[in-house]
């Protein structure tokens, strides 16, 4: 570190004088002396690929760091926040540094809330990479690709709603049931989605989870004289 610091402000003298002597601003030298001196001793910026700190992963990255603030892991350039968290890293096993480099760049999965993606209706699993998710009015919602995350973030909050409803299975949709086969309690016309079954080409409707949940442990001999009697 002592050679380095030594040869930056030997250099900033150097170029100085020489840029002086051949008439150039001495501001000006002074400047591209300063930037050279900062190449030198690893602070020149660097692109990474990391959006949040590996060890910090409440801070957002820049999406350029001064060099000497990174490392290389497995071809890519990591960005760090600080010293502390630099020499943490460091500091690692591999297991550790594979589980907080996939956090940081939003790749462990989370939970989601919606069976469907919000924009292509595709069904989406429990969990969902955490940079495929946004968060919408307390839920976090799961995207299937980037292309609907792209058309997500471009939508109003009334465009959205619509589509969460739909994605979460709380629209509404026609029944033919006029109690539920279950409680024989009296149904709408109408119920959410997520609370009605298909049986035989029919929507049965259900008035909540429990008896939804009893519904989906039948089997067809059992639903039959049900449904009949829902009918």
């Amino acid at each position: 570190m002592k050679k380095v610091r030594n040869w930056s402000l030997l250099g900033v003298l150097a170029l100085v004088s020489a840029a002086m002597l051949s008439g150039v601003p001495a501001s000006a030298a002074g400047n591209a002396a300063v930037e050279t001196a900062k190449r030198a001793e690893g602070t020149k910026l660097v692109h990474i690929v990391n959006p949040k700190c590996p060890v910090m992963s409440s801070v957002n990255m820049e999406t350029k760091v001064e060099e000497k603030m990174t490392r290389m892991y497995k071809g890519q350039r990591v960005g760090f926040c600080c010293e502390v968290c630099l020499g943490k890293w460091d500091a690692m096993s591999p297991a550790d540094r594979e589980r907080e480099f996939r956090k940081s760049m939003g790749e462990n999965p989370v939970e989601i809330t919606n069976p469907k993606c919000p924009v292509m209706d595709t069904a989406m699993e429990a969990t969902a990479p955490e940079k495929m998710t946004r968060m919408y009015k307390g839920r976090r919602i799961g995207l299937c690709c980037e292309t609907c995350l792209t058309q997500w973030d471009a939508m109003t909050d009334v465009e959205r709603e619509p589509l969460v409803r739909k994605a979460m299975g709380e629209n509404p949709v026609e029944i033919a049931n006029s109690t539920c086969p279950t409680m024989g309690t009296t149904m709408e016309a109408t119920a959410p989605e997520k609370m009605t079954r298909m049986y035989k080409g029919m929507r049965i409707g259900f008035c909540c989870e429990t008896c939804l949940e009893r519904w989906d442990t039948m089997t067809d001999a059992e639903k039959g004289p049900l449904v009949r009697k829902a009918m």
